[in-house]
């Protein structure tokens, strides 16, 4: 199975059409570009397999996985984690384009270019933490002074632009929402 499926399909929807059968059902979650299908498929970013059982995948399909992909390393994770990685993934991506195209709303007017902006001010170094994984994870909202503040003042100029405010709205209130909920949750490292 590949494609997007909705959460839960594979062992609700799919299994028990196939139970009493000798099949070990995979999905697959691809995440291909539009025009570079086949490269993306013959280089990866990654390889997400939806099996059974994580640990013990089923060895025809390790196999095969070894004879087509090999500048990755596969990862075997339960149906359901493999659902919503790829709506996960998909979503990100979506809200990435968003914020692309709300920024480069906001530039308008001013004496910069959009594409310049973003594309400088998401460039690291390897020892940069922008791009990292640790401010995507459920919890505090915010680990220094300068992302609650600049939030803020992302916020205003959006507020006081002529466009719709799609993006600072939700940047301190979603985060705020986040702090109470996921108050259990340890805080991440500090960044300004």
């Amino acid at each position: 199975v590949g494609s997007t499926i909705f959460p839960g399909a594979v062992e609700q929807e799919i299994l028990p059409r196939l139970r009493g059968r000798a099949i070990d059902l995979a999905y697959q979650p691809v995440f291909l570009r539009a025009g570079f299908g086949i490269d993306d498929y013959l280089h990866p970013g990654k390889v997400i397999l939806g099996v059974q059982d994580p640990d013990r995948p089923p060895a025809k399909l390790q196999a095969l996985v070894r004879r087509i992909v090999h500048d990755v390393e596969p990862r075997y994770v339960t149906y359901a984690e493999s659902e919503w990685i790829k709506l996960v993934h998909n979503a990100f991506m979506s809200v990435k384009i968003a914020f692309a195209n709300e920024i480069a709303l906001l530039c308008d007017g001013h004496p910069v270019r959009p594409e310049r902006v973003i594309d400088l001010a998401l460039d690291e170094s390897k020892y940069g933490r922008l791009l990292t994984r640790s401010h995507t994870r459920p919890g505090v909202p915010f680990s220094g002074p300068c992302l609650p503040k600049d939030a803020e003042v992302l916020r205003g100029m959006v507020e006081s632009s002529r466009h719709v405010d799609r993006l600072g709205g939700g940047l301190d209130r979603k985060s705020t929402r986040l702090n109470s909920s996921h108050s259990s949750v340890s805080r991440m490292p500090s960044s300004a």
